[in-house]
């Protein structure tokens, strides 16, 4: 007999949600002993374009696997937001969001229609990604360091630190059912 020839077909997209996601990712850490994330290489999915699915439900976690999770979850929701990229939207709590010390929340809870608040979170997210990457010189920055350097309840400061040195303050809400971005801060360099 003659072997056939088969040739896998590749599914058109992947359907992950977001705590998948970084659960995987995190899994991919662990088991390799490498950060795909240091070195900004996302592309957990091999170029596949992944479908956002909303999702609420976060597995108990220990403290330790709280923070790597949180960690984790700020730096992909961070460089989804500068890429543009609309899978973000389910990971940040508009109604709670504080961005650079204006109340974002505050705008988006002004009583606007389901289909303004969707309108009103995809600007926001374009508006962000072309105003970060003009700054940039349209370079999305990877990440070299991230630490947690403060608490509040189920809240998480995530410091985020770029090749360049410059680095982003993100606080997490990590509670037993859902993860969430509520404040991005450019920290005040105080020596200058």
């Amino acid at each position: 007999m003659m072997p056939v020839a088969t040739r896998e077909r590749e599914p058109a997209s992947l359907k992950i949600n977001p705590v998948e996601c970084l659960l995987l990712a995190l899994l991919v850490v662990l088991v390799s002993n490498t950060s795909a994330f240091a070195s900004g290489d996302l592309s957990i999915n091999h170029g596949k374009m992944i479908q956002c699915q909303t999702s609420d439900v976060v597995p108990i976690q220990t403290d330790e696997l709280k923070s790597s999770i949180s960690l984790e979850f700020a730096k992909v929701a961070l460089h989804l937001l500068i890429i543009g990229d609309d899978c973000v939207s389910d990971m940040i709590d508009w109604n709670a969001l504080n961005m650079y010390g204006i109340d974002v929340g505050k705008l988006y809870r002004k009583g606007y229609s389901e289909v303004e608040k969707r309108d009103f979170k995809e600007a926001f997210i374009k508006s962000y990604s072309k105003a970060f990457l003009s700054k940039t010189g349209g370079i999305v920055p990877n990440f070299v360091d991230a630490k947690i350097i403060g608490r509040d309840g189920a809240q998480m400061l995530v410091k985020l630190t770029y090749v360049t040195g410059a680095t982003v303050d993100v606080w997490v809400r990590n509670e037993s059912h859902s993860i969430r971005i509520t404040a991005i801060v450019i920290p005040v360099d105080e020596t200058k």
